[in-house]
């Protein structure tokens, strides 16, 4: 299995921040990986993590460490993302890359075609794809169990409480923008996903005064299928934190993390639990997610496959993210 890390697969991981404290190093600890080597600016500061994980080395720079290993996550800031995969990808490396995968469409094409000339695996860190209620309505709407899809409302957010390890979030140059390419690429990875459509008219608000936004608003109309979306997110006050799916035929209302939902009628519900049943949605978790995020990936070079979560499945919220920062309109206050 390429998971041993007896002589099978070296994996690194690059950027050693609160995700890959908290999420990437425990999970591969669980999985019985040790990383090849661990790359962060900050070597110093890293060297507990080294010893934790039973990483083989550690490096200041992805060009000392590329040498050393065959694959590798991307969890630094996201303005190295796109350079950082790209490196590696062209040299023939496999990638999981986090969220977002790029700022511009071009960049993220770049990735995609660089992954196939290369024959390397480019999987996209969109784990809340592996929550099973996100599968299960991508499934009801492919089967139309809602009817013909109608609207779709989306407002997540709360106060910011995440343990950042630096100030990069909160600097445009290195965050690449903020609460819609945080959390929003994941909001609108899960849209596009559920709605499959390119093409659409958008408008778009936030309340950037010149670092990054905090809070935004946004309304998709989708053609063929005509879906009105509306999306609202926030890292300053605390949103309803649900996402209300409606069709002619009812409606399904869920939440952004963990697999709660209500319906609008029975039969819903038992076309949600034919699939999983209620325990199975309960004894989900994040860890179950990055779990299954890196088991798939690994999977996709092993087996020499296409990953579940490939580069281009992810464009079309991209192309949407960017068109929106290009298009931005100052938001109105209630108090103006």
């Amino acid at each position: 299995m390429l998971m041993n890390d007896q002589g099978g697969i070296r994996i690194g991981i690059i950027g050693c921040g609160a995700l890959t404290r908290i999420f990437y190093l425990p999970i591969l600890k669980k999985l019985k990986i040790h990383p090849a080597v661990l790359v962060d600016t900050d070597i110093n500061n890293i060297s507990g993590l080294v010893k934790d994980s039973g990483a083989l080395q550690a490096a200041s720079s992805l060009e000392e460490a590329e040498p050393s290993m065959d694959a590798a996550i991307i969890a630094s800031p996201n303005y190295l993302h796109a350079r950082q995969a790209y490196y590696l990808l062209d040299k023939g490396k496999h990638v999981l890359l986090e969220k977002p995968m790029a700022a511009s469409e071009n960049d993220a094409m770049e990735l995609k075609v660089v992954s196939q000339q290369r024959n390397a695996v480019l999987q996209i860190g969109m784990m809340r794809r592996f929550w099973k209620i996100n599968r299960a309505v991508k499934s009801m709407l492919e089967d139309k169990i809602l009817g013909t899809l109608q609207t779709l409302s989306m407002q997540e957010g709360g106060v910011l409480n995440w343990p950042v390890q630096s100030t990069a979030i909160f600097d445009p140059a290195q965050s690449l923008g903020g609460v819609l390419i945080d959390t929003g690429a994941h909001t609108l990875d899960l849209l596009c996903w559920w709605v499959g459509n390119e093409e659409y008219e958008l408008h778009y608000e936030d309340d950037n005064h010149g670092g990054v936004e905090a809070d935004c608003s946004l309304v998709i109309d989708f053609k063929k299928p005509d879906v009105r979306t509306q999306v609202k997110l926030s890292r300053i006050r605390n949103m309803a934190n649900e996402f209300l799916i409606s069709g002619t035929k009812g409606w399904i209302k869920l939440k952004p993390y963990g697999n709660v939902f209500e319906s609008s009628g029975r039969s819903i519900d038992k076309y949600i639990y034919n699939q999983y049943s209620s325990a199975e949605l309960k004894q989900q978790s994040f860890e179950d997610l990055f779990e299954a995020q890196i088991m798939s990936w690994l999977s996709a070079i092993e087996k020499g496959l296409k990953p579940v979560i490939a580069a281009e499945s992810v464009l079309p919220s991209v192309r949407i993210i960017e068109q929106c920062y290009l298009n931005r309109r100052q938001m109105e206050y209630t108090w103006n």
